[in-house]
């Protein structure tokens, strides 16, 4: 447990950050869909602001209590579709398949356990469902830079390279592809039928 939330003081400069190209996601997510997608280790809901309309509702699951304050912020009008949820993503409160679409952006290094939260996603990801990944790319100098500096700050952060992650979660039985934009890596992941 951590003895200092260092984000929910981060919760509102967060909406500062930019957010990933929002015609990437939909692209890379197969939207539109008719299901609930999953924004795990969402935090303030900042990534997903364009893409609820195109999904049956996005569940937003963060641990930190001040990140998800503000994803109500966001969308005000929006409690029917956009849904906040304290929860770990090593202890997702789902049953099995339970969503055809996950997305997790700007997190991964976060997780304390990153092969526990691999496990618990593939685990909720229905047979056929698409798991899209963006983190920093792990093997950039920047990436590492910013690893080692969010660990001086007392915060939990593990930048790995790209295809040590993307081999994690082929060893789990997910289908993956890798594209590499400068700093940023994105893994795209489909679990077969």
């Amino acid at each position: 447990m951590r003895l200092f939330d260092h984000f929910d003081l981060l919760a509102p400069l967060m909406d500062r950050a930019p957010a990933p190209d929002p015609d990437r996601m939909r692209s890379l997510l197969d939207l539109p869909c008719r299901e609930l997608l999953l924004d795990a280790g969402g935090g303030t809901g900042r990534v997903i602001h364009q893409l609820a309309q195109e999904t049956a509702g996005v569940l937003v699951v963060d641990i930190s209590q001040g990140m998800l304050k503000k994803v109500l912020t966001h969308y005000p009008n929006s409690t029917d579709r956009v849904h906040p949820l304290r929860a770990s993503v090593n202890q997702l409160p789902f049953p099995d398949g339970s969503f055809s679409r996950i997305l997790v952006v700007d997190a991964w290094h976060h997780f304390a356990d990153q092969a526990g939260a691999a496990d618990e996603l593939v685990r909720v990801l229905a047979h056929g469902g698409r798991l899209i990944i963006g983190e920093p790319n792990g093997d950039t100098t920047g990436a590492r830079i910013m690893s080692f500096i969010e660990r001086l700050a007392l915060m939990y952060s593990h930048v790995l390279p790209i295809q040590e992650l993307a081999d994690m979660l082929r060893t789990r039985g997910l289908e993956v592809t890798v594209q590499i934009q400068g700093m940023s890596a994105t893994c795209i992941c489909i679990k077969p039928a």
